[in-house]
């Protein structure tokens, strides 16, 4: 059985998929990583593998029945924080901004544990992954 992090990333894009492993396998190298495409996806794996360390979710991503695609990583983290309220999620996106991302936080403050990340944004992601550290450190 392999030990380590636990990590769930689900996203459409293959390409974003591969990029947050290198980057997260960078910082942390005792990672499993259990990846999907979709919500219904990232349902199941949340299930089969919890607990998890972290869990990375496109807001924006297919599959996630009456949701509306554009809000599945956010329901998604809703659900997946109010079952394990301390495990560390970050929502990502292509169209967060700075006000955007600001809003979000703004909009899901009763959820400490949500984080959001534009796509792409290496060192924004740096200090998420230093601050989920620093939280799992702190509960061990």
């Amino acid at each position: 059985m392999k030990t380590g992090r636990n990590i769930l990333i689900a996203d459409d894009d293959e390409h974003a998929i591969k990029s947050l492993e290198n980057l997260i396998q960078n910082e942390w190298e005792d990672c499993i990583f259990y990846t999907v495409k979709n919500g219904k996806g990232a349902r199941q794996l949340y299930r089969i593998n919890k607990p998890l360390y972290a869990a990375f979710l496109d807001k924006c991503m297919p599959d996630e029945g009456d949701f509306p695609e554009h809000s599945t990583g956010l329901r998604l983290a809703k659900d997946f924080s109010m079952d394990d309220p301390q495990l560390p999620l970050v929502i990502i996106s292509n169209d967060f901004g700075s006000r955007n991302i600001d809003l979000y936080r703004t909009a899901y403050a009763n959820f400490p544990k949500i984080r959001f990340l534009a796509k792409g944004d290496g060192q924004g992601l740096m200090e998420i992954l230093h601050d989920i550290s620093n939280c799992c450190l702190s509960r061990s």
